[in-house]
């Protein structure tokens, strides 16, 4: 009996590549109705008060297609679906990121493009408090590294996630409701915080 796979020719580069052109295609077809979908669902939300961002949701969607997969990496999931969740949200509002980094700009600056994806503004804040404000009045996401600055959260604004690179932390805070936050993160905020969080 011989092997079906050594029978048949390798396929020609031309082919492969003619592949990938067709693949490419299909995706473009894919990318177009999920954008379209999410602008329904923009209209449907209407204004609730809160960040259209829903970090649970996006997590979920994220740990879903990484357990899927089976050749795509779960880094590669993560960013590209990163990616395409920041777009989708971009076209319901237009969120910004106001980053408080006294120290550590760089390296935060590319964890916030990395967590909210390259189309989302970053714009640089004087203060936590500036941040703050800027999260309690807007579609805007508050990330301050904790620098030992005393600040304190406006009452419409809540903690809802952490990022550490390179041994700097900060902490994410914007209008958001506690159920979209996921577990995880409120356990890593209540141990940072305590009841604070």
């Amino acid at each position: 009996m011989t092997d079906p796979d050594l029978s048949r020719p390798a396929p020609r580069l031309d082919d492969l590549r003619q592949e990938i052109d067709e693949l490419d295609d299909a995706l473009l077809d894919l990318l177009e109705r999920r954008m379209a979908v999410a602008i329904k669902v923009a209209k449907l939300k209407g204004d609730d008060g809160l960040l259209k961002l829903r970090p649970k949701r996006e997590s979920a969607i994220v740990a879903r297609l990484a357990a899927k997969a089976r050749i795509a990496t779960p880094a590669l999931i993560a960013h590209v679906w990163r990616e395409l969740m920041a777009h989708s949200r971009h076209s319901q509002a237009e969120m910004a990121v106001q980053l408080y980094a006294p120290t550590a700009d760089v390296a935060l600056r590319e964890a916030a493009r990395e967590r909210f994806g390259r189309i989302t503004p970053i714009v640089v804040a004087g203060s936590p408090g500036e941040a703050l404000a800027a999260a309690a009045n807007g579609e805007v996401v508050a990330l301050i590294e904790l620098d030992g600055a005393a600040w304190e959260l406006p009452d419409t604004v809540r903690l809802f996630g952490a990022i550490e690179v390179g041994g700097v932390r900060a902490v994410m805070a914007g209008r958001m409701a506690e159920a979209d936050i996921p577990e995880a993160e409120l356990a890593a905020l209540a141990a940072l915080f305590g009841a604070r969080a």
